[in-house]
Order: structure tokens, then sequence, then C-alpha cells
């Protein structure tokens, strides 16, 4: 599952793909489609942004393999400013 990331900042519109964006409730509702999968049995993996509001969210897969990745944003036209940032990703399995 690649999802809009939930931001990391005010200014960080990733979440606008759609007319009504991607909500904390929208992020919400995907953690119980993966909690359900999880329950039948799927194996599934999920990428967002490293947010307490995402670690928290999925607190109970801590033990199960995460990851933190470091990524390098690409999304800014001034060169200069693009920065470091990280990335967690879930799996169940």
């Amino acid at each position: 599952m690649d999802p809009p990331y939930k931001e990391t900042s005010k200014t960080a519109y990733v979440t606008d793909y759609t007319v009504g964006g991607f909500t904390d409730k929208d992020q919400l509702e995907l953690y119980k489609l993966f909690k359900e999968l999880d329950q039948k049995g799927c194996k599934v993996m999920l990428s967002n942004s490293d947010t307490d509001f995402v670690k928290d969210l999925y607190k109970e897969y801590k033990d199960r393999t995460n990851v933190i990745v470091g990524v390098m944003r690409a999304v800014n036209c001034d060169a200069t400013k693009r920065k470091d940032n990280t990335e967690k990703i879930t799996q169940n399995c």
C-alpha cells in the first residue's frame, strides 16, 4: 500500500491528490483495511511518512518487520532546498 503520506509539516501538501485530501480519518480507514487483511492471513506492506501519528496508528506492528528508510525529496523546484527525510515501512510478515 502506498497511500498519500501523512503530512510532515503544515506546508507539506502531499495529501492534496483529491478534492477532499487524504485526511486523518482516511489514514484510520487505511489502517483498518491493513488490519483486516492481516487478520485474513494476507501479507501486506505499507509505506507512509515517519510521523508520530503513523507510528501510533501501526504500533501493534512494531515488533514485526518495520523499517525506517532515508529518502531524498525531489519536489522542490530549488534543488538546494531539497532535503533528506525518512519514511516508515510497515509489514505484517
